[in-house]
């Protein structure tokens, strides 16, 4: 029976010979419309196509064309959308012709380009175990030629409004000796900045001060003016985003005067994105009276500092209040003392509030101060990359001078410095939108003063007065996920790096979780984002085209547990490919040598060919027939069955 489901084939095999196979592989990318002399590159590699390079090997060789920038295609393109690529990438496009071309008796490439790769892996390892030798065609310029780039931006992604902001610009000039020119930014059609420069050949950095008078997403536009004789001009304009805020934040510094209130009040003083207003008892009469008033309105501020404040002075009312503001939006920074963080100091509300509680009376004497072990490293305290750098930072400090003793409480505390005996000196948490910071160490002052008097500097207490006070002040929910890329605006075609940072309800991170990446646009692309531990989470996208770009990760861990994150971006029209307007021979000239072929001119490329050794191959063919197909057992069984119904009916046994 098993028989029936056997299908009959017949194999032919047939030996004989064909002729090699030789493919032209040709950049498609935007660089190949810049000028070589007086001409675009790509006239040059049009005119070599319109010689009739097939009619050169015909009867010797077969010929398949191809097109390369950020991907490889064989197919006929339109001429409105040549040399159009955004990207050029060597190595994935060999990667792709070996694949494609597997078995089909490649005998050679030749590869016309100007080398310029920008994406992607280095080709020279593919061409070191490429099958068959790749005889590469340099085209473009072998001289400098004219041009100026702007290469890149930086600046905070966060401003005020009627501020100074400060803008870095990156410059690369190729060709150009000492030229008075000037750089401007515009906000729309506004010109807000304008900054004198000379320009020189080799790289250079230019500071930029602008400020710009409205609040919200601002667009801007960095550009340089062409140049006379400049052989590309897309490249000398970039686009950038700014936040800009309506005012600065407002902070109230009220407490008892001390040498580390006049120093924490000199530190946020200059931020010029604060507004400092500082309430303390100058005169025996007035203070108490002038602290309530203060602290009544507190809803006018974006952060309060209690340091060392009476909790004789906090009243219900004003308890109230602070609950109030703090989970509306604002923060709450207290600071202790003498006259603080006690036994008995301050209402239930305000020690609801608070990441910790003073259980004991303040004690005098030498405390010293250590990160804790364990858990990844607060912002508040990162003042170098590497945890050991941080650690020995803190551990060469003077010792503080007293300390309140107070203990951890509530969810979401999270513990910043602790003594050597383990007993807390700092901690904080976010509590509704606004977050809440308790620092029980004194003798900051004193800290940075002893640090002067050593001949080193008080980088590390005020870089934790500054990052504290900074955390306290930015605004933002608590979130579980959260996603950044290297840049708001990237080039045409430059890939672009997403990082995703994944917490618990504890704000600690989350390892082995699925990271989804989908960017909203034309192209949509979909993604995942490998882990590479201590909850983070990154890849890479190759670049896309010019737009504007939404962003969603979403984040699958263990039992179902899901959170999402947004974002958006831009993508200028200005092109990666533009960035640096010079051929390489050079990576052309490597690519020949280690694959077995060899460079050749541009001029030379039709009378190379004539003159190469072509000689058919051996090759065996085999040919497969199904003599009848799959459904013949079912024809058989109908027909005996029908058969025997027939033999059946005519010896009446139906």
């Amino acid at each position: 029976m098993t028989g029936l489901f056997v299908t009959p084939r017949l194999r032919v095999s047939a030996s004989g010979v064909r002729l090699p196979l030789l493919a032209i592989l040709v950049d498609d990318s935007e660089s190949m419309r810049i000028l070589s002399g007086d001409q675009p590159r790509h006239a040059v590699v049009s005119n070599l196509l319109g010689e009739g390079l097939e009619d050169r090997v015909s009867g010797r060789a077969r010929i398949r064309t191809f097109r390369f920038s950020e991907t490889l295609t064989e197919d006929s393109v339109p001429d409105s959308l040549l040399w159009r690529g955004s990207a050029t990438d060597i190595a994935s496009s060999l990667g792709l012709l070996s694949s494609r071309l597997q078995g089909e008796g490649l005998s050679g490439v030749v590869l016309i380009s100007d080398g310029a790769h920008n994406l992607g892996q280095s080709p020279v390892e593919i061409a070191e175990a490429f099958e068959s030798p790749i005889y590469t065609v340099p085209v473009g310029a072998e001289h400098p030629p004219r041009d100026v780039a702007l290469t890149a931006v930086s600046h905070p992604s966060l401003g005020y409004a009627d501020q100074n902001i400060q803008l870095k610009a990156f410059i690369e000039v190729v060709g150009i000796d000492r030229v008075d020119h000037l750089i401007r930014v515009y906000d729309g059609e506004e010109v807000v900045a304008a900054v004198p420069l000379v320009l020189s050949t080799g790289e250079e950095e230019v500071n930029i001060g602008l400020r710009l008078s409205q609040a919200g997403q601002r667009s801007l536009r960095i550009q340089i003016p062409g140049l006379e004789g400049e052989v590309e001009q897309q490249n000398n304009e970039i686009l950038s985003i700014v936040e800009v805020l309506a005012s600065r934040a407002r902070v109230l510094l009220t407490g008892t005067p001390s040498l580390d209130f006049a120093y924490l009040r000199r530190v946020v003083e200059a931020d010029s994105n604060v507004s400092v207003e500082t309430v303390y008892p100058d005169t025996p009469q007035g203070w108490a009276f002038r602290g309530r008033a203060n602290l009544l309105n507190v809803s006018r501020y974006d952060l309060v500092i209690l340091h060392d404040f009476p909790g004789a002075i906090l009243t219900p009312e004003i308890e109230a209040g602070l609950e109030g503001a703090v989970r509306a939006s604002a923060s709450l920074l207290v600071v202790g003392g003498q006259e603080a963080l006690m036994p008995g100091w301050a209402g239930s509300r305000m020690r609801a509030l608070l990441p910790a509680r003073a259980d004991k009376p303040y004690v005098a004497g030498i405390t010293m101060p250590r990160i804790p072990k364990g858990g990844p490293l607060h912002p508040v305290l990162r003042i170098a990359d590497d945890i050991v750098s941080v650690r020995e930072a803190w551990e060469s400090l003077p010792p503080f001078v007293g300390r309140n003793r107070i203990r951890l409480k509530g969810s979401g505390a999270r513990l910043l410095l602790e003594s050597g005996e383990g007993e807390p000196l700092a901690t904080l948490r976010n509590l509704g939108r606004g977050k809440v910071a308790v620092v029980a160490a004194r003798g900051h002052a004193r800290q940075a003063l002893m640090m002067w008097g050593i001949g080193d500097s008080d980088r590390v207490t005020r870089s934790f007065w500054e990052r504290l006070t900074q955390w306290l002040m930015t605004k933002e929910e608590i979130q579980k996920l959260r996603v950044f890329t290297d840049w708001l605006t990237y080039r045409s075609g430059e890939p672009i790096t997403f990082r995703a940072e994944y917490f618990d309800d504890l704000l600690e991170p989350v390892d082995g979780a699925e990271m989804i990446l989908d960017v909203i646009g034309e192209p949509s692309r979909t993604a995942i984002l490998p882990g590479r531990g201590n909850g983070i989470y990154s890849g890479r996208l190759q670049g896309l085209k010019q737009g504007r770009y939404a962003y969603r990760v979403t984040a699958r861990s263990e039992g179902g547990v899901f959170a999402t994150a947004a974002g958006d971006l831009t993508v200028g029209r200005y092109s990666v490919e533009f960035e640096n307007p010079l051929s390489n021979t050079g990576l052309l000239e490597e690519l020949s040598r280690r694959s077995g072929g060899r460079t050749i001119a541009a001029d030379a490329l039709p009378a190379f060919l004539d003159s190469m050794k072509l000689s058919p191959q051996p090759h065996d063919s085999v040919y497969r027939l199904n003599l009848w197909g799959p459904a013949w057992p079912l024809v058989f069984l109908i027909c005996a069955l029908a058969g025997e119904w027939f033999v059946r009916r005519r010896r009446g046994m139906v």
